[in-house]
């Protein structure tokens, strides 16, 4: 019965998402939703690898660019937006191969530094190669196009947005109810256990990190299709973090707890850039929010509220057993 709940629960998320295109509001609110949702894509992809394999990586903000690239440049030389959304997908993915070898042998800070390092090796790709991606000048995008209907405004936008991230929310919340999503979890709780059970754990952590990528170049080229600019700026090390903050702020290994973080997040940091001190002191933040976090928070905002309602059934309990 709790797990047709939930398969409920995804078919109706889906629609609730579309209303959100209908809603009457500004260029800035719908750009503001959209961004958010694009947020909740890119943070779902980490939340893979963090929160559900277990496996650090603070190089996500590369392959959200990576995907934003290769979908600008695909179209910028005719290839269809909606064709250059998969192949970004798919390249972005190819690099989560790459870069999920390393986590067959590391772990912990040096799987992290090894990730930190894919990020800085991409960044000053996108940086050095003016020829390809146009240097730190960055370079402006088309607006997408789907079946001769053009996508020029943040409303219109919405339009394929919400519907393309309640697919990506579905698919993915089956795929954790699958045994891929089974095996992902038994390689966080121990890798070594995993492997005495038969789990082929080389095999679940590197589908993890590619279909974690994946997720991430969609989000890229949705970004970058979205914004009509990209440059290596909006890709550095600020945006992994940023990301990680997002996991870590809604609940790692909760579905919903990414999207919450990334919303809220996003929403928050929207309004502190009217500040200047907000602005120059971003990563300052971002630290001081993680530790508070691991102190007093260590499952999030979801994992935390998920603990309060079980103290309350258990001192509900309680009580009833001493009245009786």
């Amino acid at each position: 019965m709790k797990h047709a709940w939930k398969r409920t629960h995804w078919v109706y998320y889906s629609p609730l998402l579309i209303l959100l295109a209908f809603l009457p509001g500004n260029e800035y609110f719908y750009n503001l939703i959209g961004m958010c949702v694009i947020y909740a894509i890119a943070v779902t992809a980490l939340n893979i690898t963090v929160g559900y394999a277990g496996q650090t990586s603070l190089g996500h903000g590369a392959l959200v660019g990576i995907g934003a690239y290769a979908s600008a440049l695909l179209t910028a030389n005719g290839i269809p937006f909606l064709l250059a959304l998969v192949c970004s997908g798919l390249i972005a993915g190819l690099f989560g191969l790459i870069i999920g070898f390393p986590s067959l042998k590391l772990k912990g800070p040096y799987l992290a530094l090894s990730t930190i390092a894919f990020g800085v090796v991409v960044e000053t790709f996108f940086n050095q190669s003016t020829d390809l991606t146009q240097g730190a000048m960055g370079m402006t995008v088309s607006s997408a196009e789907i079946f001769g209907f053009s996508l020029d405004n943040s409303q219109q936008f919405l339009y394929f947005l919400l519907p393309f991230a309640a697919f990506v929310l579905i698919t993915t919340h089956h795929l954790l109810d699958s045994p891929v999503g089974r095996t992902w979890k038994a390689v966080r709780g121990d890798t070594t256990a995993a492997g005495i059970l038969g789990i082929h754990t080389a095999h679940a952590k590197l589908i993890a990190f590619v279909y974690s990528a994946m997720l991430a170049g969609f989000a890229g080229s949705l970004w970058a299709h979205k914004t009509a600019f990209i440059s290596p700026e909006s890709f550095s090390f600020h945006l992994s973090v940023e990301l990680l903050v997002m996991v870590v702020l809604g609940g790692r290994g909760f579905l919903i707890g990414g999207i919450v973080g990334a919303v809220l997040l996003h929403l928050s940091m929207d309004q502190f850039q009217k500040f200047a001190f907000m602005q120059e002191n971003q990563m300052v933040l971002y630290g001081f929010l993680i530790v508070v976090l691991a102190m007093f928070m260590p499952k999030g905002i979801i994992g935390g509220l998920i603990a309060l309602r079980q103290r309350i059934k258990n001192r509900e309990g309680a009580s009833h057993h001493v009245s009786a």
